[in-house]
């Protein structure tokens, strides 16, 4: 499975990226091969004085912007309950965000950032040791990509993660979250809660739209519990 662009419609390598500024990717659908498209939209670097006094303000302000303008059809991800989200991933971990490193692919057209997570459990899969796993968007320098719907990880943090290799621009066979944040589940007091909670989703075979566990989460016992049956039927 390839992880790619839709500009225009079609599957496209992008442009390379060399100026400031904030790149935004949402979710376009499935590409050709069964992948998951993306349509970029591009803010132009502020000036470095504005930059100065207002940065968090501006960088806040172009974040709801940029939701307020994706068109209703842009995000369309279907809900994923924890039987696909099993299935169709090869690993599953609970683990901590130890560290994270952003850079630019080999063609320089996208930002990739290799995040490294050590393992409480292996609750899918085997592994010994670290697990090291590539997401889409990052910063570099004066220059950030931000995957809209993808999955957010900060080191120090805890997750549960749903992993799975793929092509993604410029690296192939990768492991990431392929689920974007369908595939991540912040870890909270004993609590799992998804990060798909609070984006649009459309509905599954059933009908439901809703993310496992909804806005409590699950426990994160029962998370576990729910992967490991899935994994043995």
């Amino acid at each position: 499975m390839t992880l790619g662009y839709e500009r225009e419609g079609p599957l496209a390598r992008p442009p390379p990226m060399t100026h400031k500024g904030l790149d935004l990717l949402s979710p376009a659908g499935a590409g050709p091969d069964g992948g998951i498209g993306f349509r970029r939209m591009r803010f132009p670097s502020i000036p470095e004085e504005a930059r100065m006094r207002r940065s968090l303000i501006v960088a806040l302000a172009l974040l709801a912007l940029a939701f307020v303008a994706i068109p209703a059809g842009a995000t369309t991800l279907v809900r994923q309950g924890l039987d696909r989200l099993t299935a169709e991933n090869e690993m599953v971990v609970h683990g901590r965000v130890l560290d994270i490193h952003s850079y630019w692919n080999d063609d320089h057209t996208f930002i990739l950032t290799d995040v490294r997570v050590r393992p409480s459990q292996v609750i899918k899969g085997s592994h010994a040791g670290d697990v090291t796993l590539t997401v889409m968007g990052g910063t570099v320098g004066e220059l950030s990509s931000v995957i809209i719907a993808g999955a957010d990880l900060a080191a120090g943090d805890d997750y549960v993660l749903f992993l799975n290799r793929v092509d993604l621009p410029g690296a192939a066979n990768r492991l990431t979250v392929r689920d974007l944040a369908q595939g991540a589940f912040n870890v909270v007091k004993g609590r799992a809660i998804s990060q798909a909670l609070g984006h649009a989703l459309l509905p599954d075979a059933q009908g439901r739209t809703q993310v496992p566990g909804g806005e409590e989460g699950l426990a994160l016992d029962e998370l576990v519990r729910q992967v490991r049956q899935n994994v043995n039927r």
